[in-house]
């Protein structure tokens, strides 16, 4: 009779909470594995978890989907006067603001929307020696400028806490 222990893999690599999934891909490359375990950062013996190759290739491709629409989106979106919204599910909304007078100055990692408004920045317009760029899916260092307009998606209600702010 065959047990898992004569079969078992013992020497093997494992992920800290803070790694990023491409270096998880590597390393599932390198050993040939599907999966890797997780361990708690601290003690690397102390596993918290398993990382599954599938699981990274779905987030990825959910990711690229969802630039491909922003992109898309983005770059035919032409809202003719401020902040105009399209609805898209009941409660949800797109919008074209401007930037509200605080956030100027400020990278969208500093202000941190999504997580104190839930408020997701699909892309913003800007203007460049005259001429009118879309720049879709802003890094998080982005810094906002006063004569930007934010597109932005999320649920109507926190959309008018965000046109609210001085």
């Amino acid at each position: 009779m065959l047990i898992a222990g004569d079969i078992a893999n013992i020497h093997f690599e494992t992920l800290k909470p803070t790694d990023n999934c491409s270096t998880a891909l590597d390393l599932m490359k390198r050993y040939d594995l599907e999966g890797l375990p997780i361990n708690d950062g601290i003690n690397k013996n102390k596993i918290i978890g398993m990382i599954w190759r599938k699981d990274i290739q779905d987030a990825y491709q959910k990711e690229i989907e969802k630039r491909e629409i922003t992109s898309s989106f983005a770059s035919r979106i032409s809202m003719k006067k401020e902040q105009l919204q399209v609805n898209f599910m009941e409660g949800y909304s797109i919008a074209e603001i401007s930037p509200p007078k605080t956030f100027t100055g400020k990278s969208l990692r500093q202000l941190d929307i999504r997580a104190k408004y839930g408020i997701e920045v699909l892309s913003v317009k800007t203007r460049e020696k005259g001429e009118e760029k879309i720049k879709a899916i802003p890094g998080s260092d982005y810094v906002i400028n006063e004569s930007d307009i934010l597109v932005i998606a999320g649920e109507i209600k926190n959309i008018n806490i965000i046109r609210r702010i001085p």
